[in-house]
């Protein structure tokens, strides 16, 4: 009896270490692939999503469309304001 409880504890720990592991997999990948400050995709985001549309292009029936486009310039934000709000 002391055994299966035992088995069961150990099964609930590694599955908490697990999702644990996982949550800061998920943080390192937005961290690499965000920018820290506006947390929108940076080139190295940009280029995974390259990567993965041109392997699904290999197949016959895929296709995909990139369209490129430039937009007005804009005044750019205060960088430091940005980071002080977010503190």
């Amino acid at each position: 009896m002391l055994l299966i409880i035992t088995l069961a504890v150990l099964g609930q720990l590694v599955a908490a270490t697990t999702l644990e592991r996982r949550k800061k997999e998920l943080l390192l990948e937005q961290i690499a692939l965000h920018d820290p400050i506006t947390e929108l995709p940076n080139v190295g985001y940009l280029r995974n999503s390259l990567e993965g549309l041109s392997r699904d292009a290999q197949r016959p029936d895929v296709s995909h469309m990139l369209v490129c486009a430039r937009l007005p310039y804009r005044k750019t934000a205060n960088i430091g304001k940005i980071a002080a709000e977010r503190g």
